[in-house]
């Protein structure tokens, strides 16, 4: 999964092929893969959910 500024959305590499004109199976729907609370949060959260966000991303 990518995390951007803005957007979340799934990482998914095997879709690059088509940019490159090569064939490319259709994959099957996977439903949701980015979980629903991701989408709740905001740019105006307060600190202590930005430290808990560079926390999940630290390895």
């Amino acid at each position: 999964m990518l995390l951007y500024d803005i957007a979340v959305e799934a990482y998914s590499p095997q879709r690059v092929m088509r940019q490159f004109g090569l064939y490319q199976e259709v994959p099957v729907p996977l439903g949701e893969t980015v979980p629903p609370k991701i989408h709740l949060q905001n740019r105006k959260a307060d600190a202590s959910v930005r430290r808990n966000i560079f926390a999940k991303m630290t390895p």
